[in-house]
């Protein structure tokens, strides 16, 4: 009997310290992980995205970094993006540049289509890219407002043109930025016209999810997931984006690395 009390305490014994000291350091570690991840939205807004040789790079305020499920997911948050700002009486949402890039393929016109048709109240009205027109233009009225003043959107798609300021001239942007709301895709086009207040939505599709397929198979990247970079310019923008994230319409989208 003294034999197996003196085998149990030199062997087994210290195993169950063991066995629980390894127990509570894994419920501390989840305790801390549970907290981190409950204070997801303040350390969201202390987050940078920044790139040393990016032009849009000049930002210093918060961004926000979303995961689109699919495409057509992609039309939700520009109908979001629409109905939430354009509720926010603190910053009047006239006139509003919205800039929209991304790779061929990446969503940007599937975000202004929700965009436009949130605006204009009708989800069966086709909207189509314009990218031999230059420009397409939508009225609409926004919402809780006590004047009714009809207000105009301007859709535009730059792919086609060069760059040159003489090409801009068609679009007459002193117009639309000082009166309308713009809808700009590939905005890189701009160049020195880039509006200084404005949303920068860049989009781009997982490169895992691209190259999940073989070579030989067509991918149809219309289900893959997005990555969906929110980053406001200028003070109006900055806080009707914090007015997006205190409303939390967007939160189940938010991505968890942070």
């Amino acid at each position: 009997m003294h034999v197996m009390i003196r085998l149990f305490n030199c062997t087994v014994a210290p195993l169950l310290i063991l066995f629980i000291s390894m127990r509570t350091l894994c419920w501390s570690i989840s305790t801390n992980v549970f907290r981190q991840g409950s204070s997801r939205r303040s350390q969201l807004l202390q987050n940078r995205w920044l790139h040393a040789n990016d032009q849009y790079s000049s930002s210093t305020h918060n961004d926000i970094r979303l995961i689109i499920p699919t495409i057509q997911d992609m039309q939700q948050v520009g109908a979001v993006l629409y109905s939430v700002c354009s509720s926010f009486d603190a910053v009047p949402f006239v006139p509003s540049a919205i800039c929209v890039d991304g790779d061929l393929a990446a969503g940007k016109t599937a975000f202004c289509q929700g965009f436009i048709r949130a605006a204009i109240g009708d989800w069966e009205r086709p909207i189509t890219s314009p990218t031999y027109l230059l420009s397409n233009s939508y009225t609409t009225e926004l919402d809780d407002r006590k004047n009714e003043e009809t207000i105009e959107i301007r859709h535009m798609d730059l792919y086609r043109l060069s760059g040159h300021s003489k090409d801009l001239m068609v679009l007459d942007l002193p117009h639309v930025f000082a009166k309308c709301i713009s809808l700009i895709e590939w905005p890189g086009r701009l160049g020195d016209e880039m509006p200084k207040e404005r949303l920068d939505v860049r989009i781009t599709i997982f490169e895992s999810s691209i190259s999940s397929g073989s070579d030989n198979e067509l991918v149809d990247l219309d289900n893959f997931p997005r990555n969906v970079l929110l980053r406001p310019f200028g003070n109006a923008w900055d806080k009707r984006i914090q007015h997006v994230l205190d409303e939390g319409y967007l939160d189940d989208l938010l991505m968890e690395f942070l």
